[in-house]
């Protein structure tokens, strides 16, 4: 009986300590650490060292490793985030994708193979024409400049060194850097105070000011708290920052030549600076109301249908029953607001009053 016991004891220890590492291994392989951080820079490096790629923090990142590493704010094989101090300063390290032949459908667009051999499949003229196209178009489609903008005016916003020593090296750059929405976002407005400054880039990767969410500036805060942390600080210091954020969203309505909607509403994608300053840190679902509006009039709907087929995150659509097509109402927030919001501001009808701005 007890020679049974035992066994059934060890069964149960075994079984458990197979759960234990299964689900380590699926943790493991959902989330970034340190290791596989290390590996993607690794990588952008050995791009970089064979001339593939260039950039002007190259150098600082790949010879002289004047950066470390700190952590890591991403899942994996998705867009990278990853949190390194340089010279003395906090900042993040920026991709859509962790890897350069992640760019790969993009870049064969302009021509460009990213074979052994790192070679060309075009002459540099064809793919250059391809490239001035190509961003003529991106800043057409996502920043609608006011005036219209030479080739060189807009070559000179993404790109951020001098003239690269390879040509193929600084066009595989551009090239990758110009498929990534926030990258261009954050280049054409740079001037404004509501996003987050570019300090420069290597590769497909761009080196952002990190300025952390709200509740990790509580002294009593480690890590990612919850929203709540947030109810320790003076009512003073909330208030501020309250009326900081309707400064941002006040900017944009001035600054801008038509309404810009925030469509992935939640506290991790706005951040503060040490005076309390919000930005934007992540406007790959930011966009202009003509572009929402381009993106949801193409899809057809019944009021049946109406909450699968035009849902478009956290912008509110409907259906319109006369057209049987979607469309945009004007408040962009859906259903009640955030806690993160509710938490810096008492307004309980926050989310339903701001509008398109």
């Amino acid at each position: 009986m007890g020679c049974f016991c035992s066994r059934k004891s060890l069964l149960k220890l075994i079984l458990g300590a197979l759960s234990v590492l299964l689900l380590y291994k699926l943790l493991f392989v959902i989330y970034c650490d340190e290791d596989w951080s290390k590996d993607v820079i690794y990588k952008l490096c050995d791009h970089y060292n064979d001339g593939l790629i260039d950039g002007d923090v190259c150098h600082a990142l790949c010879v002289d490793e004047e950066f470390q590493y700190r952590d890591c704010f991403n899942y994996r094989h998705r867009k990278l985030a990853l949190k390194m101090k340089w010279k003395g300063r906090v900042v993040m390290l920026k991709a859509l994708e962790p890897y350069l032949e992640n760019f790969n459908n993009d870049l064969k667009k302009l021509r460009i193979s990213l074979d052994k051999d790192y070679a060309f499949d075009e002459k540099l003229t064809t793919i250059s024409t391809l490239l001035r196209i190509r961003l003529n178009n991106q800043i057409t489609k996502y920043v609608q400049p006011k005036n219209k903008l030479t080739f060189d005016e807009i070559y000179q916003r993404l790109w951020t060194g001098n003239t690269s020593k390879s040509k193929k090296a600084e066009i595989v750059s551009v090239g990758s850097l110009s498929s990534q929405r926030e990258y261009i976002f954050f280049q054409f407005y740079r001037n404004m105070v509501n996003f987050p400054d570019v300090f420069g880039t290597c590769g497909h990767m761009y080196v952002v000011e990190y300025t952390p969410p709200p509740w990790t500036l509580n002294p009593g805060a480690s890590g990612l708290q919850e929203v709540s942390a947030l109810k320790y600080w003076t009512w003073d210091r909330r208030a501020q920052l309250a009326s900081n954020f309707m400064q941002m969203l006040r900017n944009f309505e001035v600054d801008f030549h038509e309404p810009f909607y925030f469509c992935d509403i939640k506290h991790p994608n706005f951040g503060i600076t040490d005076d309390l300053t919000v930005k934007a840190i992540d406007v790959d679902m930011a966009y202009y109301k003509s572009t929402v509006e381009s993106f949801i009039r193409k899809r057809k709907c019944t009021k049946e249908t109406e909450a699968t087929s035009c849902r478009f995150f956290d912008c509110i659509t409907e259906c319109d029953e006369h057209t049987g097509k979607c469309r945009l109402q004007e408040n962009i927030f859906r259903g009640q607001p955030s806690s993160w919001f509710t938490t810096v501001s008492s307004k309980r009808n926050y989310g339903q009053t701001v509008g398109a701005t």
